[in-house]
């Protein structure tokens, strides 16, 4: 009967040495992949902190001489919300917006026009936008009553 050369070294190493030899390879792949783990960050704007700008939800905007805007999917509707230099939350300066965009899913164009939400802080589409989330947009931005924009973005989303 013919041994292997593998068989010959477990037999050699006995219970205590392959039992030992498991442990260090467990203490060692869990070592990895605590390493690889990312860090736990907080989410949203750091309360209190003084010196760090607020987070702004969704795809930030920026709007020459006039802050930002973050645009975002917030349970299947666009959610525009308007912020000034710096990074803070401001009413909306736009009575409505208009996007328009291409989605993935199917052809042709969609546009929906967004109006003041319930508690006036943002601009919001009454119809749900269906995934997936990855598409071209053009936001046109309009003042009360008039019929062109005052401001457009063309923006790259994902979400």
């Amino acid at each position: 009967m013919k041994v292997s050369p593998a068989s010959r070294w477990l037999a050699g190493r006995g219970a205590e040495g392959t039992l030992r030899s498991m442990r260090c390879l467990v203490l060692l792949i869990l070592g990895l992949l605590a390493a690889a783990a990312p860090a736990a960050s907080p989410v949203g704007k750091a309360a209190g902190k003084p010196g760090e700008t607020p987070r702004i939800a969704g795809r930030e905007i920026a709007r020459p001489g006039k802050g930002f805007l973050g645009l975002e999917i917030l349970a299947g509707n666009f959610r525009l919300t308007f912020h000034d230099e710096s990074r803070e939350a401001v009413p909306p300066d736009a009575a409505r917006a208009v996007v328009r965009w291409t989605p993935a899913s199917r052809p042709g164009s969609e546009f929906y026009a967004l109006e003041p939400s319930a508690d006036g802080k943002a601009l919001t589409s009454p119809k749900n936008v269906r995934p997936p989330y990855q598409f071209r947009l053009v936001l046109s931005l309009f003042a009360a009553g008039a019929d062109a924009p005052f401001e457009s973005h063309t923006v790259d989303f994902r979400q």
